[in-house]
């Protein structure tokens, strides 16, 4: 090979290696390109991500804020024999169940409100009975919430589940109680009717307070 050929030949090595440095350069360079981009995208993604969750929780938050305080239920319960109906006397009970801004009172038969708002109240109780009458009804304070009025009627012995829901509106410091208003025994003449009370149940429950 004569010296012009080396020559050639060398120039055209240096060419081509310099070629090979800037495609390699130039690879490299989209990569990093890529990878910054990419990364760039996965970051704006992630934090639009973690924005809106955080968004959401606030306004989760916002909706239900304070709203723990316009919860309210209470219950009462017998798991015994109750006892007689008797005219204008309150049914029963035993036991308190859970309650939240209310007071369920097992010994005076009574839930006391402590928030204003709408509720659904219900009550159920078993009855045994002989030939009897009896009518019954949700009191406020001390007045029968007309529309809680249910009644009770047999000419035979008979055992039976009955009660009532309703929804009123009830006001702080108003008290809830069951009573019964009045008791009759057609086939008995003068006696006392037969109607006893077991496994009564009385609950409360705020649907919504007047603040809500």
């Amino acid at each position: 090979m004569d010296e012009e050929e080396t020559e050639h030949t060398e120039a055209f090595g240096d060419v081509a290696d310099q070629s090979e440095d800037a495609l390699e350069q130039t690879e490299e360079k989209i990569e990093a390109d890529f990878e910054q981009k990419f990364s760039r995208k996965h970051r704006e993604k992630k934090s639009d991500k973690k924005y809106k969750e955080k968004k959401y929780k606030n306004k989760i938050k916002k909706k239900f804020k304070g709203k723990e305080d316009q919860k309210a239920f209470g219950s009462l319960y017998n798991f015994d024999i109750g006892g007689f109906a008797m005219d204008a006397a309150p049914i029963n009970f035993t036991v308190e169940g859970p309650e939240f801004n209310t007071d369920a009172n097992p010994e005076e038969d009574t839930i006391h409100i402590f928030k204003d708002g709408n509720y659904e109240i219900t009550f159920f109780m078993d009855i045994l009975a002989n030939s009897a009458l009896a009518n019954f009804a949700i009191f406020r304070n001390n007045t029968q919430i007309n529309e809680s009025k249910f009644s009770f009627v047999s000419e035979d012995t008979i055992q039976t589940t009955l009660g009532k829901t309703i929804h009123t509106e009830l006001e702080e410091n108003d008290v809830i109680s069951v009573r019964t208003i009045n008791t009759s025994s057609p086939n008995v003449g003068y006696e006392p009717p037969t109607i006893r009370y077991l496994n009564a149940a009385l609950t409360v429950k705020l649907l919504n307070g007047k603040d809500l």
